[in-house]
């Protein structure tokens, strides 16, 4: 067993918090306008369901297309192996490596997270 790994943070996918996420109160000065919205990513290994927030004017292909940031934060993220759909995980909070993306879209209305979408 290794002491100590170094691992390129262009090749991890994932950065995830199992737990539930404590959330602090944001000074007023530092908040800005951001919608919730839905979305659905396929990865190279994972298809991954969770929200993400923009701004209000944003559009969503412009926001996938973008290169900054280069990890997306997503709450309520659930993620479905490609390799073996029985594994799925479950995160309150990820960021995901937006170079990592092959496809996504937004979660449609009636769409159930968790079984339509993953």
């Amino acid at each position: 067993m290794a002491a100590s790994i170094w691992v390129s943070p262009a090749e991890v996918t994932l950065i995830g918090e199992l737990g539930s996420v404590d959330l602090h109160e944001t000074p007023r000065d530092l908040v800005q306008a951001r919608v919730r919205r839905g979305l659905v990513v396929v990865t190279p290994g994972h298809t991954l369901t969770g929200e993400i927030y923009m701004s209000p004017e944003a559009e969503l292909s412009a926001f996938i297309d973008s290169s900054y940031p280069h990890y997306i934060p997503m709450t309520n993220a659930h993620a479905r192996s490609l390799a073996d759909r029985r594994v799925v995980s479950s995160y309150a909070f990820v960021l995901l490596n937006r170079s990592h993306i092959v496809a996504a879209t937004g979660l449609q209305e009636g769409m159930v997270r968790g079984r339509t979408a993953v």
